[in-house]
């Protein structure tokens, strides 16, 4: 079975997709992505597995924006990193 996304991996592709932290207090981030539309993120800690229902309502919203978020984990003890390319031929590096 592979192993769930952490929080802190999904942090980190947010960031590498152009999203900024509005509000980092608490349980539940705010984050904005570049077109403006608002993600939370639940977060216990940066260890912590991000749910499934968390993860579907970041990719819901990233898609809207034209963003897509490939999360891909390994079984190994090292996780590797997400994957993550703009949609609509975006995507400079597969050119």
């Amino acid at each position: 079975m592979p192993r769930r996304l952490k929080v802190r991996m999904l942090l980190q592709e947010l960031r590498a997709l152009g999203c900024r932290p509005e509000r980092t207090e608490g349980s539940h981030q705010i984050w904005r992505t570049p077109g403006g539309a608002h993600l939370t993120v639940v977060v216990n800690h940066a260890n912590a597995d991000v749910t499934p229902a968390v993860l579907t309502g970041v990719r819901r919203v990233l898609r809207r924006e034209g963003l897509l978020f490939e999360a891909r984990t390994t079984r190994s003890s090292r996780a590797m990193p997400a994957t993550v390319r703009q949609v609509a031929g975006l995507d400079t590096e597969a050119a």
